[in-house]
């Protein structure tokens, strides 16, 4: 493995716990005490490491610190930016991820899309070669690699599942043990909503049945197959 140098602890202050904060001193005082009678507050260490294994130069270091500030989240994880040097091969990548229970590979390789995700493997690496090709500006640069670590992130950490619908597909595995005990298999209804929205940024699109009539309007009917068809398909062409 590449030896690791300038590593940082970068953590993501959570407006949650200050929230929660709040809460308990504010009721604490309608009972006419105080956070100070109570112990005042303490808080738990962050458990697990996200680590960033950074081996490009196109982004710099305190760019990507920058990305993880408190507006950013909602939770107080250990960040870790670990400068690496060589290329990154993604056949080791569930080895290189060491002991970091999550890992992003930040690289610069024409080769790879801008992101390639691995949920389950709870890695996922992000291109600069794709988002830096024509040597755009600097600010939109950074707008899109911002961008694209807001994207990875969120699917490594479990913002494409659907805990709340047992019965969806997109439960957490991260074993195989975990996919023969998982029950869901069907698409939730909020995933059917945005896959709905989706289609059309993919290419894609659903087959609908309409009358005639409106197929020729829009300008997909097929060539018409007896009088009426044929009536419609000339009238609508006559208008246009």
């Amino acid at each position: 493995m590449n030896k690791m140098t300038n590593t940082t602890t970068i953590s993501l202050i959570v407006f949650a716990v200050t929230l929660s904060q709040s809460v308990i001193f504010s009721a604490a005082r309608a009972d006419g005490n105080t956070a100070e009678e109570f112990g005042g507050f303490v808080e738990s260490p962050a458990q697990g490491i996200v680590a960033l294994y950074d081996y490009q130069s196109k982004v710099s270091r305190e760019d990507i610190a920058r990305f993880f500030l408190p507006s950013n989240g909602f939770f107080k994880l250990r960040f870790e930016h670990r400068q690496m040097t060589g290329n990154f091969d993604v056949r080791n990548a569930n080895k290189a991820k060491g002991e970091a229970v999550v890992a992003i590979f930040i690289i610069n390789d024409p080769t790879f899309p801008m992101t390639l995700v691995a949920p389950e493997a709870k890695w996922g690496v992000l291109n600069t070669a794709q988002i830096s090709d024509g040597n755009p500006e600097r600010r939109i640069l950074l707008d899109r690699a911002e961008k694209l670590l807001s994207r990875v992130g969120t699917e490594l950490l479990g913002g494409i599942f659907s805990l709340q619908v047992p019965f969806s597909a997109m439960q957490p595995i991260y074993s195989i043990a975990d996919l023969d005990n998982m029950k869901g298999k069907a698409i939730s209804p909020y995933s059917l909503t945005q896959i709905a929205y989706s289609l059309p940024y993919i290419g894609l699109a659903s087959a609908r049945k309409t009358t005639y009539d409106q197929a020729v309007r829009e300008g997909w009917a097929p060539a018409p197959t007896n009088d009426v068809q044929r009536a419609i398909w000339e009238d609508v062409k006559k208008k246009k």
